[in-house]
């Protein structure tokens, strides 16, 4: 990750949030979550699950934009202003999870909050929370180059 965001534990421990250094902490949410934020740019992201991932995983390799030791168990795919509810210059990620060789969905959500920074939530469960989080810090990695 660019080094000015840092992992943060928010005060009640329930969510780990990734911070520029200078960001103020700000209340969590009550389950676990991982937060990205941009203090740059003024853009923000979309995150969505899907259970079948193969046009992900398609898209994926083409564009080789993907961290090398997630790809075997989890997609990201990338699509540019997604018109989705009246917001306008979106981004959204779709995340897939395989686990035992069954496809698994995961809660993974993104919002807007003002118009300075990207946002990213991930929900995920603790046995998984590690894994998404790779993967999560991917899709942030690109969006930062994307600007």
């Amino acid at each position: 990750m660019p080094d000015e965001y840092e992992w943060l534990t928010l005060p009640n421990n329930a969510a780990r949030t990734l911070l520029p250094v200078d960001w103020e902490r700000s209340p969590s949410t009550p389950e676990q979550t991982l937060i990205f934020r941009d203090g740059t740019g003024d853009g923000w992201l979309n995150v969505t699950t899907l259970a079948r991932s193969g046009s992900a995983r398609d898209v994926l390799e083409r564009q080789h934009e993907t961290n090398a030791n997630a790809l075997e168990d989890y997609v990201l795919k990338r699509f540019d202003d997604s018109p989705k509810n009246g917001y306008r210059n979106t981004a959204e990620y779709e995340f897939g999870h395989r686990e035992g060789g069954e496809d698994r969905q995961q809660v993974v959500r993104g919002w807007q909050r003002g118009n300075s920074f990207v946002q990213v939530r991930l929900s995920a469960p603790a046995q998984c929370f590690e894994k998404f989080r790779g993967v999560a810090e991917r899709a942030f990695e690109l969006e930062l180059r994307r600007r």
